[in-house]
């Protein structure tokens, strides 16, 4: 409403101050540059972040003036026209009728009010306003780039976008495409590339290998609401690959010895911008696995080789990407082949030695490390029992030997020789000690061979002839069995009695496990019989007809230990404990012993039988003193005698137990007498029979 200044009003109908028009309009005016929007006081306003709000107030009265009041992140202004807020967001247009809030932020989110002041002396109320709710909301921004070391080439790089939308933001903003910027970090100038798609991700090309390059991104949206483009996203520092390097130049050998090679090269001619990280050498024997060595230099020094051995190495350089650390393997060089110089060789194996009295034959295998080639090998043969030492050069893995002494140790020694500039290079020795063989010996000189008993004899011998040997035993031979002894005599025992033996002895000489023996000499020996059993007693019968004579039945004696030569009857009145005869052989001695006795030898075909005494010489053997005396009583003594083994021994006698015996009376009758005789006949007979 206006005032009317010429009217005179009544008080009911005076103006009480400014007042705002009842019905506002609520237009909200197209955005300004894109990116500006216009309010009227009194509507909430709602805005994104960078936008530019301008508010407009209008009063109705007279002389009326304006200012603003306003509150926002727990602040208060006041600001008169064709003022600026100390932010210089807020600005005052000069007639006070509109406010501007530029490139807004979340914290201007808050309350602007138009105050309407009225200079009128009339009017009761001087002042009015009216406010407006301003909401500033947020929009979505790019995040830095990123990209995986996968998606980095020589010269490209595939980046990955995240530009999410606010999430208080009240309408959406959709991208529609995404710009990015980048640049060479030499030069100042941008490069721009707009994808035609909103996806989040794009591709740079045509870049340069190895370059560092600064990249930022911003996206662009759909709705005339928002701004057309976010802001650029901080910016993402990345590096191409580097190109493969050319293989390192000039490979050789700087140093060569047996053991060791000292490897040079020079760098390669092109690294395409990379800077070389290291280089790798692989080395290695030929047709067998490499080994790698790392190094950062032009050179490099590998020990610990074999000598005399075809190696063949090659050099190759790596190059890396300074962003990803990733090494890239250039090409290779040149394979080169070098052989290494000559060593001593290991000592020489398995050294055998074979050999007689005077010769030795002596072999052996090469050395495990021939460490080159062998050009020959030194052997020595030096005699550990005098001053003998002989040596000699050969090509091949063996030697013979001769003119040595018998039974003498040797030292023998092999030693391998390998030759470098005119330079010998020997090996530590294979040594071994060899004996050489006794010659045979000549035949033990047999003297004698005596039986000590049944069981046993001894044997003498003396030595063999001396000569250019050591005898270390003799040994006695049977053809059962065989003994060694030490010494030139020996008993041997356990031997069948009254058995012939004939025994060899030869002598031995030995080196080491080889025995060298001569030809035997021989000696025959018997050994004594043993004792023969003590026979049964004899069976007898008195003759009741012949009272002169009395039959006895001899009994049957088997004898394994030795002959029997005489079987003796002895009778006598007289009871003996052993012998009568004390073991005298004879029985003329006994016949002058004035004792009565009845004496008979028989030979020992009458084992066995029946024999019948009387008074007469029978047999022809039997030597008497006395008669046969009827009705007497007798003891008979059976004896076995050997006595023609040895003359010179005393005779093996074995002596039965007494049997006593009767003789008949005289005047008894002829039928009694044979009656009996018969009956003792018989019995006896059986009795042998038994025995046998």
């Amino acid at each position: 409403w206006q005032v009317n200044l010429r009217r005179t009003c009544q008080s009911e109908q005076c103006p009480s101050g400014p007042t705002f028009p009842s019905v506002l309009p609520a237009n909200i005016f197209p955005p300004l540059k894109d990116v500006d929007q216009k309010y009227v006081v009194g509507q909430n306003a709602r805005i994104v972040v960078g936008q530019t709000l301008i508010i407009d107030c209008h009063a109705d009265g007279y002389n009326i003036t304006y200012y603003w009041k306003a509150s926002y992140s727990d602040r208060s202004l006041t600001l008169q026209p064709g003022k600026v807020s100390p932010a210089r967001k807020l600005t005052v247009s000069k007639n006070g009728k509109s406010l501007t809030l530029k490139e807004a932020t979340k914290s201007y989110s808050g309350t602007y009010t138009c105050v309407c002041v009225a200079d009128d002396i009339r009017v009761n109320s001087r002042s009015q306003e009216r406010s407006s709710l301003v909401t500033v909301y947020g929009m979505g921004s790019c995040k830095k780039p990123s990209y995986s070391k996968n998606s980095l080439g020589l010269s490209r790089i595939d980046l990955q976008f995240s530009c999410p939308v606010s999430k208080d933001a009240w309408f959406p903003c959709w991208i529609t495409s995404y710009s990015v910027q980048y640049k060479h970090f030499r030069f100042e100038k941008f490069y721009q590339q707009r994808s035609s798609s909103n996806k989040s991700s794009f591709r740079l090309t045509e870049l340069s290998p190895n370059v560092q390059y600064m990249i930022t991104v911003k996206a662009a949206y759909n709705n005339p609401y928002c701004r057309k483009y976010t802001e650029f996203s901080k910016q993402l520092v990345v590096t191409t690959l580097t190109k493969a390097s050319t293989a390192p130049e000039n490979v050789r050998i700087r140093k060569l010895t047996s053991s060791s090679v000292t490897i040079l090269w020079q760098s390669p001619k092109e690294t395409y911008g990379g800077s070389v990280e290291k280089y790798v050498v692989s080395f290695g024997i030929v047709f067998m696995n490499y080994s790698e060595y790392t190094t950062s230099n032009l050179t490099i020094e590998l020990s610990s080789l074999t000598p005399f051995t075809t190696y063949q190495f090659y050099v190759t350089a790596f190059t890396q990407n300074i962003t990803t650390l990733q090494l890239l393997q250039g090409l290779a060089s040149t394979v080169v082949q070098v052989t290494t110089l000559t060593d001593a060789p290991s000592r020489p194996r398995k050294l055998k030695s074979v050999g007689g009295s005077r010769h030795l034959n002596i072999s052996w295998i090469k050395p495990a490390r021939p460490n080159g080639p062998i050009n020959y090998y030194s052997i020595t043969v030096t005699s550990l029992e005098s001053a003998f030492r002989h040596t000699q050069n050969v090509t091949v893995l063996e030697m013979a030997i001769s003119q040595l002494s018998p039974f003498t140790q040797y030292l023998v020694s092999v030693i391998a020789v390998n030759t470098l500039d005119e330079k010998e290079l020997r090996s530590s020795a294979l040594q071994a000690v060899h004996r050489t063989l006794d010659e045979r010996p000549a035949p033990p000189v047999c003297i004698k061979a005596k039986a000590l008993n049944s069981s046993a004899v001894i044997l003498e011998w003396d030595k063999p002839k001396p000569g250019d040997y050591k005898v270390i035993n003799y040994t006695i031979y049977h053809r059962e069995w065989s003994v060694f002894v030490l010494s030139t005599s020996f008993i041997i025992t356990k031997l069948r009695s009254y058995t012939d033996y004939t025994l060899f002895i030869s002598a031995s000489t030995s080196n080491g496990n080889v025995l060298q023996t001569s030809e035997k000499c021989s000696m025959a020996v018997k050994t004594w019989p043993e004792q023969p059993p003590a026979p049964a007693s004899v069976l007898f019968n008195a003759s009741d007809s012949e009272p002169y004579a009395i039959v006895l039945g001899i009994p049957q004696l088997v004898v394994s230990t030795g002959p029997i030569d005489f079987i003796d009857l002895i009778i006598s009145d007289q009871l003996y404990s052993s012998d009568p005869l004390n073991g005298k052989a004879s029985l003329v001695t006994y016949k002058t012993n004035n004792k009565t006795y009845i004496a008979a030898r028989l030979n020992a075909s009458y084992l066995g039988e029946l024999i019948k005494l009387e008074n007469k010489r029978q047999p022809e053997q039997g030597f008497y003193n006395a008669k046969i005396q009827p009705n007497t009583t007798y003891y008979v003594y059976l004896r076995v005698v050997t006595i023609g083994w040895d003359k010179e021994k005393t005779p093996l006698i074995s002596v039965s137990n007494a049997s006593i015996v009767w003789t008949a009376a005289l005047g008894a009758l002829k039928t009694t007498y044979s009656s009996k005789l018969e009956s003792a006949v018989i019995a006896a007979i059986v009795v042998v029979v038994l025995i046998v």
